[in-house]
């Protein structure tokens, strides 16, 4: 490709990619929350009752617009990696989770509420697998939440809490 066309080219580009409006500093306040070191204790009720501990880092990227999270190793010798953001095409906070045995989740938006400090994910209505979960944030160090995953027909799969406390 000659210089001249790879200029435009390049130009082009630069001038068809969106431009991100600045979120809101509210909006980016709530994945501030979710930012730093953490405790976790997982209290598993179904399908086997156990209790799993382990260590959580969350980090906002530069621009405070992705927060990055991962864990130590756990008791079983498994590791997440999950990341966060806001979109604003729909108003909420979704995120991808990873973990080290290949499984991967995607959870749709969650909504933040103000008023209770807390955020909601739940699965859309279409879904096969319906989740739900809920965390409200207790006081600055401390975040507590809720998650109960059903299959198509309203059987429980999973159904546990877990509370973070900041280091």
């Amino acid at each position: 490709m000659k210089r001249g066309a790879l200029m435009w080219l390049a130009t082009a580009v630069a001038f068809a990619a969106p431009t991100l409006a600045a979120p809101d500093p509210r909006q980016l306040a709530v994945l501030k929350r979710f930012a730093g070191e953490w405790d976790v204790s997982v209290s598993v009720r179904r399908p086997i009752k156990t209790v799993v501990r382990y260590t959580e880092s969350a980090v906002l990227t530069p621009g405070g617009r992705l927060l990055r999270t991962s864990t130590s190793v756990k008791p079983d010798g498994s590791q997440d990696w999950s990341m966060m953001t806001f979109d604003p095409a729909s108003g909420g906070y979704p995120i991808w989770i990873f973990t080290s045995s290949g499984a991967t989740f995607y959870l749709a938006p969650g909504k933040w509420d103000e008023q209770t400090h807390s955020i909601s994910w739940e699965a859309p209505a279409a879904s096969p697998v319906s989740h739900k979960t809920r965390c409200t944030f207790v006081d600055e160090r401390t975040r507590s939440c809720e998650t109960i995953v059903k299959d198509w027909k309203g059987s429980v799969l999973l159904e546990q809490g877990y509370t973070a406390v900041r280091r």
